[in-house]
């Protein structure tokens, strides 16, 4: 019983679209030259997209407001590619794209 809610508790998380944005993130900001004035919208904008594609695999599609290297806010969209090393919080980027450069 104990195993069976411990596996099910991982396939939630392996599932889960707000720890992927959540992730996916994490993996644009280090693509940044100011990752301190990221900004991003709620999981729930319009322009936000989290697709999950099976086996603890995930796409996430959206936007960032941050500072480039002379100060000037942009919007910037991005692509990241994304899993999950099931029964573990560890997420690794398959791919990322920073699209509007």
């Amino acid at each position: 019983m104990i195993r069976q809610r411990l596996l099910e508790k991982a396939l939630a998380q392996c599932e889960d679209k707000a720890s992927a944005y959540v992730m996916a993130q994490k993996f644009v900001k280090t693509r940044l030259k100011a990752p301190a004035s990221a900004d991003f919208p709620r999981l729930l904008d319009s322009e936000v997209r989290v697709q999950y594609l099976g086996a603890c695999t995930h796409e996430v599609r959206g936007y960032v407001d941050a500072q480039n290297a002379f100060g000037a806010t942009l919007r910037t969209r991005y692509y990241v590619k994304l899993s999950n090393a099931k029964d573990t919080d560890r997420w690794t980027a398959i791919e990322v794209q920073i699209l509007d450069r």
